[in-house]
């Protein structure tokens, strides 16, 4: 019931340990990408297309996994971009290029972190630094509820649609958006709370104990995490220097 964006491979970025990938892709790409210099966002978008192709992620389950993210983004950053930036129409679309840029390439790098990344390992490795095992299995369980949400969305949606109800903007409909957002909010909620109850009575049914005793995991980080980690450092050393 319970999935994620997680693909099972044993090469690539997979190899990693969780906290290098933490570190890499969730830190340093992030912060190059809003902070670092202009010239190095290219820079940075071939890199992350660079781990994509070294994960081995086919093109047509990348675009499945990222097309909604995309279209938001685009929308979002071009309306704003035109609302709020200010100059002349071709500095608008300058300035949303340039953010287009920066929040792809942390879409990039966020979608090779969770398909590269097993939910396994989050409780793993938080434990493995000294946190409570019951933090790591909450965001376990987090990530892997956000597929299941969207999946109620989608059966809700659909089922409310097959008895007449109208998601479009038309003339006369545009009092009922807040109804019909209503509509999908309501029962996406109570399943998905009653899908967390059945989790919970689940886990205390097979003996888990937030406040119980477990085994600590031994830290291991190989060389192809230090060098992975060193190159990353380096690469975002020169950004920062040259900004």
């Amino acid at each position: 019931m319970l999935e994620s964006l997680y693909l099972a491979r044993g090469e690539g970025v997979h190899k990693l340990n969780l906290w290098t990938k933490v570190f890499v892709f969730l830190i340093l790409i992030p912060a190059c990408a809003f902070v670092g210099a202009i010239w190095s966002l290219p820079l940075l978008l071939l890199s992350t297309i660079a781990f994509i192709v070294w994960t081995k992620i086919g093109l047509r389950l990348l675009w499945a996994y990222m097309r909604i993210y995309l279209i938001i983004l685009l929308v979002s950053v071009i309306t704003l971009s035109f609302i709020f930036s200010p100059g002349s129409p071709i500095d608008r679309f300058t300035t949303a290029s340039m953010w287009l840029f920066r929040f792809g390439t942390v879409l990039l790098a966020a979608v090779v972190f969770s398909i590269a990344t097993d939910p396994m390992e989050v409780p793993v490795g938080m434990v493995n630094i000294g946190i409570p095992h019951k933090f790591g299995v909450t965001l376990m369980v987090a990530i892997r509820m956000f597929p299941l949400i969207a999946l109620n969305l989608r059966k809700v949606a659909q089922a409310q649609r097959s008895r007449g109800l109208q998601w479009g903007i038309r003339s006369g409909r545009w009092r009922f958006i807040f109804t019909n957002i209503m509509a999908l909010i309501v029962p996406c909620v109570l399943t998905t709370l009653e899908a967390s109850v059945a989790l919970a009575d689940t886990l205390t049914a097979r003996g888990y104990s937030p406040d119980s005793k477990i085994t600590k995991w031994p830290f291991t980080a190989g060389k192809i995490d230090w060098l992975f980690v060193g190159l990353s450092i380096v690469f975002s050393i020169t950004i920062f220097w040259y900004k």
